[in-house]
């Protein structure tokens, strides 16, 4: 029970208009609307996880339609959530004040003096808070997955450890490309990865872009093209506790035997293959640890 969004076409290119489409069959609602808004259709299909369509609803055309998108499903789905039954004209009355920017708060039947501006920190709680319990849904009308959940939650977590070592309580006019700049040399100074830093980065300009469509944040800093998320591709390799039982109990007399799971071992810890070579020959105790620090530590023991 929530709204959608879809393309009615069958056209691999060019632009089409989106759809909304509200279905409850408790509610007794099977709506279909157009949305006024027309979207590549290349890029609407775009794998939704896919750098390509993170990429371009990350620019100006694409924040421009993603984000108005993102607020009338949100306004649907609040009245659905709460049991409201939604009318056809209750949607064409949503689109109509998001897409033409008209007045429509006589829906709440609140008076149209404005909504109050919640500060970033107290929105932050309510952002997750509604990522949790499912009130606040996705692009495409559906709940956040739990990893999503745990990201934002670590992200901000990262955001006010930073505000209280520098002992600010910071709002939206506040992040901007100084802001980013500290932020990211404080995340390096705490040895985060470039995926990591990115991860933070990305959690907060998400809050930034629904804070701006819910009307709480006027400052647009976090577009500046400077204010990115970089990123890299990295290899895992994995090993199951049998294989990694198997190298620990092989014979390792043979010297060439020696070279092969020290390259094994290199691989497993990231670590250069040189340096198993002239390592203690004291036997570690080798446990389902998680970071690779640990891993790196207790390899350095292996009897190479």
């Amino acid at each position: 029970m929530s709204a959608t969004f879809e393309l009615r076409t069958t056209k691999k290119s060019g632009y089409a208009t989106v759809f909304v489409r509200i279905q409850s069959s408790r509610l007794g609602i099977n709506i279909r609307q157009s949305t006024h808004l027309k979207v590549p259709v290349r890029k609407w299909l775009l794998p939704i996880d896919s750098v390509a369509r993170r990429h371009y609803t990350e620019s100006p055309e694409g924040y421009n339609i993603f984000s108005k998108l993102e607020k009338i499903g949100r306004e649907i789905n609040i009245r659905l959530v709460a049991g409201i039954p939604v009318t056809p004209d209750d949607v064409r009355l949503i689109v109509a004040s998001t897409v033409l920017e008209t007045d429509v708060s006589h829906l709440n039947g609140k008076e149209s003096s404005g909504i109050r501006s919640i500060p970033l920190n107290e929105y932050i709680e309510k952002y997750i808070k509604g990522m949790e319990d499912g009130t606040r849904l996705s692009i495409h009308g559906k709940r956040f997955a739990k990893g999503s959940v745990e990201a934002t939650r670590q992200a901000m977590k990262q955001f006010r450890e930073y505000q209280a070592s520098r002992q600010l309580n910071l709002n939206y006019q506040d992040i901007d490309m100084k802001f980013y700049n500290e932020f990211v040399t404080y995340l390096q100074g705490r040895n985060y990865s470039i995926n990591s830093i990115g991860k933070c980065i990305n959690g907060i300009k998400n809050v930034l872009r629904a804070a701006e469509t819910e009307g709480h944040n006027k400052f647009t800093y976090y577009r500046d093209h400077r204010f990115k998320a970089y990123s890299v591709n990295v290899d895992s390799i994995y090993l199951t506790r049998e294989e990694i039982d198997r190298f620990m109990n092989a014979d390792l007399g043979n010297h060439r035997k020696c070279y092969e799971y020290a390259g094994i071992s290199s691989m497993w810890v990231s670590a250069p293959h040189r340096e198993f070579l002239t390592m203690p020959t004291s036997p570690p105790e080798i446990c389902a640890e998680s970071t690779l620090a640990t891993r790196a530590r207790k390899a350095r023991n292996l009897p190479l």
